[in-house]
């Protein structure tokens, strides 16, 4: 397994398309056993009387996903904002992805496996570029919804259980839009052959909320002419700047290309040698 490190650091002053996939790959999904999380059973009843394992809920403004067969991008328009959670079942007669609902203030968004007309089969967002949960009855549920939400109250349900959302994940869903200046990116001109390269990108939220910025970095060049590298999502809060750090392992490498929404930014190295 290629070795990867990263680093981030913050720096003051400066309604969906519905349906489900079949068959995903079960390595993706956790199988340690959730309970809700702010429910007043004990996790281990929530667990026997649901009969499904919530975890890793995340909430992210847009998701990483390939937009070509050999490139990554995000998919999400301003205004719009996604729920993930990781969900294994523990037990017989689990429900279908198309019985999982996120619940809040009276609206009710389905789990969905397309957005914006694309369909997702792989979210980069989260480790292992994990698969929507299937047949299997393992996976990522995916649920797309306004921003900012009123998330008070707000549960993933399914026919005989619910997983609350704890006060966190509730502050994000409710976060207003933001938006993003990219500072920096790049690394250094030149680089030995063998050695990693380290790429610096610098992003500076110049809006007035909290927000996270999310991309995907692409390799280029070398052994391989093109192909997917990492998902980037870095906080930034209001008025502030952070710095995303990354370690590409090889050394082999000369074209590093980043997505994001509102733009794509390309660092060249040249790889020196003897």
């Amino acid at each position: 397994m290629r070795r990867r490190r990263f680093l981030t650091t913050a720096v003051a002053g400066v309604g969906a398309v519905g349906g489900c996939l079949g068959q995903p790959d079960s390595e993706a999904a956790t199988t340690e056993p959730v309970g809700s999380s702010n429910g007043d059973e004990s996790p281990e009843d929530q667990r026997e009387t649901a009969g499904i394992a919530i975890d890793d809920v995340t909430v992210a403004p847009e998701i990483v996903v390939l937009d070509s067969p050999d490139s990554i991008g995000t998919l999400g328009e301003r205004g719009d904002q996604f729920l993930l959670a990781s969900a294994a079942s523990t037990g017989d007669g689990s429900p279908d992805c198309d019985e999982f609902a996120l619940e809040t203030g009276g609206e009710t968004y389905g789990s969905v496996d397309a957005v914006d007309g694309r369909r997702v089969t792989q979210l980069w967002n989260v480790e292992e570029r994990g698969t929507l949960y299937g047949d299997d009855q393992a996976g990522w549920l995916l649920f797309q919804c306004p921003k900012p939400l009123d998330a008070d109250d707000a549960a993933i349900t399914w026919p005989g259980g619910e997983y609350a959302l704890d006060d966190g994940v509730a502050a994000e869903l409710a976060r207003p839009t933001t938006t993003f200046e990219v500072v920096e990116y790049g690394g250094p001109e030149t680089i030995a052959v063998g050695e990693e390269i380290p790429i610096t990108l610098t992003v500076r939220n110049t809006g007035d909320a909290d927000g996270t910025f999310v991309g995907g970095l692409n390799i280029a060049g070398g052994r391989v002419a093109h192909a997917p590298e990492t998902a980037v999502r870095l906080e930034v809060p209001a008025g502030e700047t952070a710095t995303w750090s990354y370690e590409h392992p090889d050394g082999d490498h000369m074209s590093f290309i980043l997505n994001w929404r509102a733009g794509r930014r390309t660092y060249e190295t040249e790889v020196e040698t003897e």
